[in-house]
């Protein structure tokens, strides 16, 4: 029969067993004591009690996202989802081995245990006197700066001149009136600011109601995924490495603190939580790998298909190739200079046409041509 086992610190469990324990489907049992919520939720703490979060709030968002995903029978391809999938297997793998091991030494004469038990005490010894060790070069290294901040040199103590020692301090008082200053008043926080959960639930608790309280945490959420894109172009250089600090961190950290908005709203269900969650990370993953992707950089000339400029232009274009410059790229527009003037004229034009497109090329061979 089939068993879930309630403890897997014991030798009598098989790696079948292991595996039931940590399964995300029920498992069919005869056990009656056997709930699969029950179990789930138990493997899921196991994961959360090692992870650090930085509200109590944003432990609970994070749970129930998780829950959702594992209970949808899908495979999302989420940051939160993968990482736990990632953590279940090493359990699995740690129990297998830990159970494998038990067994063996169940099987040892007492000699042997004597033995291991000997080595294992020595270990520890060893770690600990490491340790002890660490704390000593620790405290010699600040003796020694100490002491050499508090050192006292030969002229300090000797080279004096009596006449230097009997020299009269004479003491000046100037008496002014007194400056009466006026306090500065405190700056109010922005809503960006806000630090702690129970702030951002009093914010979104005050709106008038659910739709207007889910419409402003979506403008906070693309407001700060336009902070994240502007910093990944000018302090990052669009560097990919710094794609997951960027996403898995900040912008991880922003979500679980304004997503205590979910503790605000009068009826829960309006909340779509994978959009409001998920979807976000992943569109801010995507814009980030799209920019990093991307060869070209602000002030490079580049050229572009007449036709294919949005705005500026009083007429769409002839197809032909335009050379230009860009200004500013975004997640998914280029911002360019076209001095058309210049190039009719062949003179310099202090006005340039300034235009949005969607595509460019490094050479006019590159850019289409109709």
């Amino acid at each position: 029969m089939t068993r879930v086992p309630k403890s897997l610190n014991h030798s009598n469990v098989t790696d079948k067993e292991v595996k039931n324990f940590y399964s995300l489907k029920p498992v069919d049992t005869d056990d009656e004591d056997y709930k699969f919520e029950k179990q789930l939720d138990r493997v899921i703490k196991e994961f959360l009690d090692i992870q650090e979060f930085s509200t109590d709030g944003a432990k609970r968002s994070y749970k129930k996202r998780l829950k959702k995903m594992i209970l949808s029978n899908e495979e999302p391809n989420s940051n939160v989802y993968n990482s736990f999938i990632s953590w279940r297997a090493s359990r699995i793998q740690f129990y297998k081995c830990k159970i494998r091991d038990m067994k063996m030494n169940e099987s040892k004469t007492d000699t042997e245990k004597e033995k291991d038990d000997l080595i294992r005490k020595l270990k520890a010894e060893l770690q600990q006197t490491k340790k002890q060790c660490e704390i000593y070069k620790k405290e010699n290294i600040e003796l020694r700066q100490q002491l050499n901040q508090n050192s006292v040199t030969l002229k300090d103590t000797e080279d004096y001149k009596v006449e230097e020692v009997e020299k009269t301090v004479k003491t000046i008082v100037k008496v002014v009136s007194p400056v009466v200053t006026k306090p500065k008043p405190k700056a109010k926080p922005s809503k960006l600011e806000m630090k702690t959960e129970e702030e951002v639930i009093k914010f979104y608790s005050k709106l008038k109601d659910d739709d207007q309280r889910i419409k402003v945490y979506f403008n906070e959420v693309e407001h700060k995924k336009q902070e994240l894109i502007s910093k990944f172009k000018i302090k990052y250089d669009c560097n990919k490495e710094e794609i997951e600090n960027i996403v898995g961190n900040e912008f991880q950290e922003f979500i679980d603190l304004e997503g205590a908005v979910l503790e605000a709203l009068d009826d829960p269900d309006k909340a779509d939580e994978y959009h409001m969650f998920d979807v976000q990370i992943d569109d801010l993953t995507d814009s980030l790998e799209e920019l990093a992707e991307n060869d070209f950089k602000v002030g490079d000339m580049v050229w572009v298909n007449s036709k294919s400029v949005e705005s500026g232009i009083e007429s769409e274009g002839d197809g032909e190739p335009l050379e230009v410059q860009i200004l500013d790229i975004t997640d998914k527009r280029y911002r360019i200079s076209w001095d058309r003037f210049a190039k009719e004229h062949g003179e310099k034009c202090d006005d340039p046409v300034i235009v949005f497109v969607k595509k460019v090329y490094k050479t006019f061979e590159e850019c289409p041509k109709n």
